[in-house]
Formats: structure tokens, C-alpha cells, sequence
């Protein structure tokens, strides 16, 4: 920590000195008006029973994921008793139950009483049922060690994070994880710092390989301070594969001062890059705090820097065709200048190849500190000043800071931070970008939350994913304690929605929003797909003719030549693309990746339908004899080769569990690592079933018939059109 002014964006709380406490066009007939935003909701962080309470009680949610629709970790920290000042890890999961505490361990050797301290700063899910925290703890020595939380379903196992040769075993030294990154299962990079026996500190890397740590000091530029002088540390790491990383930091330089920098991993090498502030006479302070891959090769890393008039600076720094780029951040219209202004950087969200946001602070040329948005990639970025809710102060008084950011898919993304209200009090904000704008939405506060100019809420973190985004941070009470927060927004669907042959649309208790239905069409409607980042729907006709209702149309098969007609789609949560299948196996993608397909390949049943697997990226298609192709995503199981009493007609992905279903013409219902919860298999069915959907608010799912009539299993029935005349059979349901 330098001064004031880096103070002012570092910490967490903003400074006391300024607030009060610590497209391509749509298909021809689809609307084009974005629904309004949902709302937030919010809830206290549930702790463990005998946690403190009253004036005593201390909890907090620093990082989250979301690594499917519906379902979402927190991690933190909390007040173990009422009594003498001890703190514990904190692990909350997000459920179609809501949220609930998961008792997190600590290693053998932690400190206990009035000693023990656990602490979770960040959380990595590699799916629904497997994710890793990390964080610092007290051993009984009183020495700091790095913290590794492996939480598999509702269990959690603690362990201490290994580290390298020549660290220190003093009671003076310590150890600690700040990020962590798990692109599957069993394969994780964590990051932070260590001591020496010197007290020096060097920064840290933590790989898990099945189920074993390994650890490895991170290498440093050219020009690092060595000796006494020697400083390093690792704040965040971004792995889009097993085997690529990209880890930020901050080390000394021998010249003096500091400097941000990157260490990337391909293989099993890391390199270190140095980051300086561009441009000559820097003062000799920098740091680089975030960093987010969209792609191996491909990321962004923000941070600041100091320049020779003390003026600090946004930082971004950017990989493409293995360099890194380094530039300024601009500033938007009316930032100040010279010695009295700042800005920084402090995450950024890269959902995307050349598409990234990144969001922190800086100060006008009045003295207010405003929320800063960054849109962009390399050295193109375009700054704006985050909006601010509805009740904020203004002039001086004013004050703001976005301390976190997270996109499902380009153009989908929230940020979370604080803003100071005209009544003087800190309070929690979210922004959020839908359809090329930012918004300021209404964060509530949960009940008994204090409202005196004195107490105050605040957002440390948010996670998104398509169908929804949580937040997480603090907020206090009017008993004088302060309890985790947790705001959720979109997760749960808002219901669902039948289309038939000739596009008919018939939506229940989710907007209706346009169809094909009494228009002239080339061919049949086979397929539809809820769009949950933008609250639209398509249609895709067997030609590949897709129609969209508010959802951006980015392109389809309509008109070009197919060797089989096409027989479902599926929209991409992460990409906000789409892709169309054939009966052969053929897999259009329209802005979501290409990952391969059984087009030209012999079936023994043609393709009927399918999934996208939000955990992964990939995607699964199923033929009629229930056989299973998986791209990227796991292979489960399926009911391929097995005698079956009537043909597979779709199937759906579990985003709870991680597991898919598949379902038949007579509805019997199939399912692999998802829960069975009941079919119509066995029973007289007026018309036959078509397809299914899944319901990720509740976990459950919903079976259509050609006649429309919708079969609930633990989802909720919210009506069908079982029993009414309709013009063309229904071919699928949607949920939304």
C-alpha cells in the first residue's frame, strides 16, 4: 500500500474520506425490445449453528461461482462463538432449495479457541458438484498457511496448501491463496504468496493433479528485487484449459518500487512477463490484480500504475499471438488529472475471445470517486462512468467503486461494488449491461438490516451464468452485527413455453413474445430454445430456418443445402450463441464453438435431439435407440444398444448435478448421474411424448406430448394445452 489514493481502490471498503463507513438484425417478426432486468433478492448468509450473534456477529462472502444455472458457491468467513473473537471458513451453495451452509473443515494442524482463523477468498467449480476453495488459516504455531477447500456435493475436505522449497517454518512466516481456477475435475491452479525464512516474500502456484498439491515457487521478470529486497505476490489465475494458465501479480524491482506482472502456462512451463506502467517516467509503483482467459492464448489482466506526476492510471494488459500488450486504461470525460487524480483497475471478465469488461474506480476532476466500466480488448478499450441507483448522493458527497465483474456471454454481465446514498450511508450496488447498456439495479437488503447513517452493506463479489447471477459481500445489522450477504438475480426460470409444428407458440407464465404461428413456412418447426440471457426464445424450422423472438438472431441453416433435415437445437448459456442438429448427426454452431459432431459418420439410429452442458462448454446429442454422443461434455452413460419399448424422442441436461435424461415416445424417462424423479412410462397416454425440458429453478423437469399436454415432475405445472384443439402438434417444450 502506497497512500490515500491507492488505499482508496485496494481496500476493500472505499476510504472513509469519501463515504461514511469502512447485432446482426432479428429474424423478420421477432421483437426486438429487451425485457426489463429481474429483480435482485436478497438474503443473510446462512452460518453454522452456534455462530456469533448480536453485536458479536462477523461474516462475510468474498468470492463466488456459478458453474450452471441454479446452482452457485460462496465462500467467506464467519464468527465461530459469541465469545472470545474466533473465525471460521464459510461455504454456502445455492440450490432450487436456496441457500444453505456447508460446514467447512479445517486442516489438523489449525489453531483452536480464541487462535482459530479460516478464511475463503476465492471459489472455482469445475461442475455442479465439485468446486475448490481457497484462503488463508492459523496453524496452532500462530504461522499463516494457504487454505484448500475441496467441496464434493455437500461435503467439504480441508488441506493445507503445499509450498515450496525454502519457504519458511517460523512462527513469523506465512502463506496464503488469493485465486483459484479448475477447468475440470481433479485439475486445479491456486495462487498467492509465501515467506522465506527471511521473511521475503514470493509468490506462489498450487497445482492439483487428481488428488494430489504440488507446490511451485512463481517465477519473476527480469529486473525482480532479490535479497532483502526481494518481493512477490499472486492475486489471480485463469485456466480455460487443464494444461494454459495466466496468473497476475505485483513483485519488487530491483530498481526499487514495484511493478505488476503475468506468468503463463503452457505445458508445464511457467514464464514470467513483466507489466510496468507503458510509457517513460513511471514512479516506480504498479500491480496487476485480475486477469480472465477467454481461450488459451487469448486474455486480459487489469490493474494500475503510478506515472511521474503521481497521477494513477488504469492498467490493462492483454495476450494475443503469445505477446503481452500493455497500455493505459483511458478514463471517461471529466476524470481529474495531475497529482489529486486517480484510477485502477481491479477485475476483469473475458466470456469471450476480443470481448472483455473490467471495472474498478477513479475520481473526477470535482474530487467524487465514481465506478469505472471498461469495454473492450487489447489496447481498445472505451471507459465509462458506472451508473449509479436511484438515491445516490450527488457532487462531493458522492462516491462509488464496482470491486467486481462477471459476463455469461458477451454483452450479458453484472459488476458489484458500493456507492454512498444521499441519506450517508454505504450501500451494496450492482450494474448491470443487457442490450449495450449499463443500469443501475435496486439491491434490497435482507430483513433486519440496520438503516442508521452508520451501518452500511457492501458487495465484494458476482458470478454469472446464462439463467442468472449472484452476489456477495456484507451488510449490517440493526443489532450492531455484521452478516454475509448474498443477492441473487434470475435463477430461478420464470416458466416455460410449447411450440408446435407450424410455430405456434404458447408460453405460460413467461411472456409471449411472438411466433410463427399462421405464417407460410418452408418447412415444419422442429426445435426450440429459451435464451435466459435475454429472456427471448427461438424456433428453428427442419430446413434450419431459425425465427427470434427477442433473442438476437445470429444466423442459421434456412436455405442451404442439409443432407437431413434438421431435428433440435440448443442455445450456449456461456456464448449467448446457438446450435442447430440434423437427423445425421450434423452440428451447426452460430456464434457458440464448433466441437465436433456425428455428421458423416454411420448411426445405427438417426439423431432426435440435443443438450448443451453449461459446466463444460460442450454439448450432447442422442439418437432415437437412446445412444449418446458427447463433445467436450462427459460421457454418463446412455441407453444405446439396449432393447427399449419405444424410441428416444430428446433429452435434457441436469444443471444441479451435472447429469443428463433421456426421454421415449411412451414417456419412460432414462437418466444418468441427475436423479430419477418419476414418467409416464407404463401409462395410456392420449397422444405420444415429444420432448422434455429441465427446469433448473427447481431441479426438476417436464415431459410434453404431441397434444400439448405437459407431465411435472418435481418442476411446477403452470398449464399446457393437453385437451384443447390445436392446428399442428406440439414438437417441443422450452424452459425459460
Amino acid at each position: 500500500m502506497r497512500g490515500a489514493a491507492a488505499r482508496r481502490f485496494l481496500l476493500a471498503p472505499l476510504a472513509a474520506a469519501s463515504l461514511s463507513a469502512t447485432t446482426p438484425p432479428a429474424a423478420a417478426g421477432a421483437a426486438t425490445a429487451a425485457p426489463a432486468p429481474t429483480a435482485w433478492a436478497a438474503t443473510a448468509a446462512p452460518v453454522p449453528a452456534g455462530s456469533a450473534t448480536g453485536s458479536a456477529a462477523t461474516a462475510d462472502v468474498e468470492a463466488a461461482a456459478c458453474p450452471s444455472p441454479g446452482s452457485c458457491v460462496g465462500v467467506g468467513y464467519y464468527r465461530t462463538s459469541s465469545g472470545p473473537a474466533a473465525y471460521g471458513p464459510l461455504v454456502e451453495r445455492y440450490t432450487s432449495a436456496g441457500w444453505s451452509d456447508l460446514a467447512a473443515p479445517l486442516p489438523p494442524d489449525a489453531a483452536t479457541g480464541t487462535h482459530e482463523y479460516g478464511d475463503l477468498d476465492a471459489v472455482s467449480c469445475a461442475s455442479p458438484s465439485w468446486c475448490v476453495a481457497a484462503g488463508t488459516y492459523a496453524g496452532t504455531t500462530g504461522r499463516h498457511f494457504g487454505l484448500l477447500e475441496v467441496v464434493s456435493g455437500s461435503t467439504v475436505a480441508a488441506a493445507e496448501a503445499p509450498e515450496p522449497p525454502g519457504a519458511g517454518t517460523g512462527t513469523d512466516q506465512s502463506a496464503g491463496i488469493e485465486s483459484v481456477a479448475c477447468p475440470t475435475a481433479g485439475a486445479c491452479t491456486a495462487v498467492g504468496y509465501y515467506e522465506d525464512d527471511q521473511g521475503r516474500q514470493g509468490g506462489l502456484i498450487d497445482t492439483l493433479a487428481a488428488t494430489a498439491w504440488s507446490a511451485a515457487a512463481a517465477p519473476e521478470p527480469a529486473g525482480a528485487g532479490s535479497g532483502t529486497s526481494r518481493y512477490a505476490a499472486m492475486s489471480s489465475v485463469s485456466c480455460p484449459s487443464a494444461d494454459w494458465c495466466a496468473a497476475a501479480g505485483t513483485y519488487g524491482v530491483a530498481a526499487g518500487g514495484t511493478a505488476g506482472f503475468v506468468v503463463t502456462l503452457s505445458g508445464a512451463t511457467w514464464v514470467a512477463t513483466a507489466a510496468p506502467g507503458p510509457g517513460p517516467g513511471t514512479s516506480g509503483y504498479g500491480a496487476v490484480r485480475s486477469v480472465s482467459c477467454a481461450a488459451p492464448g487469448e486474455c486480459a489482466a487489469v490493474g494500475e500504475y503510478t506515472d511521474a506526476t503521481g497521477h494513477d492510471h488504469g492498467l490493462v494488459t492483454s495476450l494475443s499471438a503469445a505477446v503481452w500488450t500493455v497500455s493505459a486504461a483511458p478514463e471517461p470525460p471529466g476524470a481529474g488529472s495531475g497529482t489529486d487524480g486517480y484510477a485502477g483497475l481491479g477485475s476483469v471478465s473475458c466470456p469471450a475471445t476480443a470481448s472483455c469488461v473490467a471495472v474498478g474506480t477513479y475520481e473526477d476532476s470535482t474530487g467524487q470517486d465514481l465506478g469505472l466500466v471498461e469495454t473492450g480488448s487489447g489496447t481498445q478499450w472505451a471507459p465509462a462512468p458506472a451508473p449509479e441507483p436511484s438515491g445516490a448522493a450527488t457532487g462531493t458527497a458522492g462516491a462509488s467503486a464496482l470491486r467486481s465483474v462477471s459476463c455469461a456471454a458477451p454483452g450479458a454481465c453484472a459488476s458489484a461494488g458500493v456507492f454512498a446514498s444521499a441519506t450517508h450511508r454505504t450501500l451494496a450496488m450492482v450494474d448491470t449491461l443487457s442490450a449495450g447498456s449499463w443500469a443501475a439495479a435496486g439491491t434490497p437488503e435482507p430483513a433486519g438490516a440496520g438503516e442508521s447513517k452508520k451501518q452500511s452493506s457492501s458487495l465484494d463479489t458476482v458470478a454469472c451464468v446464462g439463467g442468472g447471477c449472484v452476489a456477495g459481500g456484507s451488510y449490517q445489522t440493526t443489532a450492531g452485527g455484521t452478516q454475509g450477504l448474498l443477492e441473487t438475480e434470475g435463477m430461478t426460470p420464470s416458466g416455460y413455453l410449447e411450440a408446435a409444428s407450424d410455430g405456434g407458440i404458447f408460453a405460460y407464465t413467461v411472456p409471449f413474445l411472438g411466433s410463427e404461428g399462421g405464417k407460410t413456412l418452408v418447412a415444419p418447426v422442429v426445435a426450440s430454445a429459451a435464451d435466459t440471457l435475454t429472456g427471448g426464445y427461438y424456433e428453428a424450422a427442419a430446413d434450419g430456418g431459425v425465427f427470434a423472438f427477442t433473442a438476437p438472431f445470429l444466423g442459421s441453416m434456412g436455405g442451404k443445402p442439409l443432407v437431413k433435415p434438421i431435428v433440435g437445437m440448443a442455445f450456449d448459456t456461456r456464448t449467448g450463441g446457438y446450435y442447430e442438429v440434423a437427423s445425421d448427426g450434423g452440428i451447426f454452431a452460430f456464434t457458440a464453438p464448433f466441437l465436433g459432431s456425428e455428421g458423416g459418420k454411420p448411426l445405427v439410429a438417426p439423431i432426435v435431439g440435443m443438450a448443451f452442458d453449461p459446466a463444460t462448454g460442450g454439448y450432447y446429442e442422442v439418437a432415437s435407440d437412446g445412444g449418446i454422443f458427447a463433445f467436450t461434455a462427459p460421457f454418463l452413460g446412455s441407453e444405446g444398444g439396449k432393447t427399449l419399448d419405444k424410441p428416444v424422442v430428446g433429452m435434457a441436461y441436469d444443471s444441479l448435478t451435472g447429469g443428463y435424461y433421456e426421454v421415449a415416445s411412451d414417456g419412460g424417462l432414462f437418466a444418468f448421474t441427475a436423479p430419477f424423479l418419476g414418467s409416464e412410462g407404463g401409462k395410456t397416454l392420449v397422444a405420444p411424448v415429444v420432448g422434455m425440458g429441465y427446469d433448473w429453478g427447481t431441479g426438476g423437469y417436464d415431459e410434453v406430448a404431441a397434444d400439448g399436454g405437459i407431465f411435472a415432475f418435481t418442476a411446477p405445472f403452470l398449464g399446457s394445452e393437453g385437451g384443447k384443439t390445436l392446428d399442428k402438434p406440439v414438437v417441443t417444450v422450452a424452459v425459460g
